[in-house]
């Protein structure tokens, strides 16, 4: 139900209002685009910036971690770990 997502959140903006940038891991890309986008506005409230990091786009992928909260999937965290890690030697 409802109620995972909302403690997640609000988990998650409790950890930003105290300085951390956040990543929640979910199970699919779908999924994680949902979720960023329902939040969306409960995070607006609080002033946090909140993404995907969908790679349809790899530029979207990087505007994605300029954001306090980003929701993505095991995969696409660890392709743009790679990603950043490959890029940077």
């Amino acid at each position: 139900g409802e109620g995972k997502s909302l403690i997640i959140a609000l988990m998650a903006a409790a950890h930003v209002l105290q300085g951390t940038t956040v990543d929640i891991v979910t199970t699919s890309t779908e999924l994680s685009r949902r979720e960023a986008e329902k939040q969306k506005d409960f995070f607006d409230l609080l002033r946090i910036q909140v993404d995907h990091n969908d790679h349809e786009s790899s530029s979207r992928s990087k505007e994605a971690y300029q954001c306090d909260v980003v929701y993505g999937t095991t995969r696409d965290f660890q392709a743009d770990l790679l990603r950043h890690e490959f890029n940077s030697t």
